[in-house]
Formats: structure tokens, sequence, C-alpha cells
């Protein structure tokens, strides 16, 4: 069970939009648990700094893994920080942490 998002009120949400990117970041927490969502719209590989708060998180689903019939992923399996990151086109992905 993720409590962040069992727990759907709007004053734990933060978004990000990039759009000249076509790029769609949300953040949301409930007490110590976080998630925070990618979405990229764009047709094409995107590079972006992405504002992860700070702290551990780990990617629990990323559309782009072959896992899910995908491309292949380019995202990091863990990050502690906020940093550049190479989003596959058309793709979605989610961290889990607690910073």
């Amino acid at each position: 069970k993720i409590p962040s998002l069992m727990h759907l009120n709007k004053e734990n949400l933060e978004v990000y939009a990039f759009e000249k990117e076509k790029v769609l970041c949300m953040e949301r927490w409930e007490k110590k648990d976080r998630v925070f969502c990618i979405l990229n719209f764009n047709t094409d590989d995107v590079k972006l700094r992405l504002p992860l708060p700070e702290g551990k998180w780990k990617k629990i689903v990323d559309s782009s893994d072959v896992n899910w019939n995908g491309p292949g992923t380019l995202l990091p399996l863990e990050t502690e920080r906020i940093s550049d990151m190479k989003l596959r086109r058309q793709s979605f992905a989610v961290f889990r942490g607690n910073p």
C-alpha cells in the first residue's frame, strides 16, 4: 500500500509543468510517505532537470521499462537529489521516497 496515493488530498499535492518539454510532474505526500510522478507527453525523449525533493527516491514503476514492453528505461533505479534525467518519449514513471 502507498499512503500518498491512497489519500487523495489536494493540499498534499504539488504539480510542476514543463510546457516546452511537454512534461508534467506531480508530487504527493501523506505524512512521511511521498511519491513523485513524471509524465512525458513529448513524442521525443527529453532531458530535464527534475525538481525531486532531497532524500532517497526509488523508482517503483516506469512505463518505458522492457517489463512493460517499452524500449528500455533511461531513468535510475534510485536517486537522492535533483538531477538531470532523460525521459523516454510518451512515458511515465513513479518514484517513492521518504525525504
